[in-house]
């Protein structure tokens, strides 16, 4: 059964097409194993940071990008919306717009962006106005830099294999994970690249390092969203 109401069903495939600039393509288009086509296309770096915190967060299993597209009268003008990103998170679903704060300054932006939010909840679907400065806390700036950008690449089957294994019984600091492991032992780089890929969650709440907690990757028990959640208000504008 999905999780989607009937009237906002998500499109696999965007909806609205995407601008890149060549010179980051890099950055802005995000390689996915949770969107139907495998690679998600951002408009801005903001979007791209969203779209791989939303890759990292164990508690994310579905993302759709630019999944709809909307016309709606908000004070009298017919506004159109295509909303940046849909997620199946925790069981449940969300819509996300991504947004810089400078943008949203002005009365009627924020209004508008309201609106959108309420109208969502009307139809049981929570909608966040998701914030740059929202995607700069220490956590997620730390999964995205070095989970994602130093650490995340393939590690061997049968290494991994062995990893899991030694924290099924409880969960263990990287370097007693390390120290356990007969030759050869796992490198530092490995454990947090096996981190990258959700093969095992870490604990990101400090700097990674040796004494760094990870544990074993069960799906009933994920660890803290990575995926931050702001619901506009017209009370609570930031």
């Amino acid at each position: 059964m999905s999780v989607w109401p009937s009237v906002l069903t998500p499109s696999p495939t965007p909806l609205r097409k995407i601008v890149k600039s060549s010179s980051i393509r890099r950055k802005r288009a995000i390689k996915s194993i949770k969107s139907a086509d495998g690679m998600i296309e951002c408009e801005s770096d903001h979007e791209a940071d969203f779209a791989i915190l939303a890759e990292l967060d164990p508690n994310v299993t579905e993302i759709f990008s630019q999944p709809f597209s909307w016309s709606h009268h908000f004070d009298g003008q017919r506004k159109k919306h295509w909303p940046d990103f849909g997620l199946v998170i925790n069981g449940s679903a969300e819509i996300h717009e991504v947004k810089e704060l400078a943008k949203i300054h002005e009365d009627v932006e924020w209004n508008t962006r309201c609106g959108w939010a309420d109208w969502c909840w009307q139809l049981g679907v929570p909608y966040s106005l998701t914030l740059d400065a929202h995607l700069e806390g220490p956590v997620q700036s730390r999964c995205i830099s070095d989970l994602w950008f130093q650490y995340n690449r393939t590690v061997d089957a049968f290494l991994t294999l062995r990893i899991q294994s030694l924290l099924e019984a409880c969960p263990l600091k990287i370097g007693t994970i390390i120290e356990a492991l007969s030759p050869p032992k796992p490198h530092f780089d490995e454990l947090l690249a096996l981190a990258a890929q959700g093969k095992i969650y870490i604990d990101a709440s400090n700097d990674f390092s040796l004494a760094t907690l990870v544990r074993f990757p069960d799906p009933t028990n994920p660890p803290p969203r990575l995926i931050p959640f702001f619901s506009p208000i017209l009370e609570a504008r930031p």
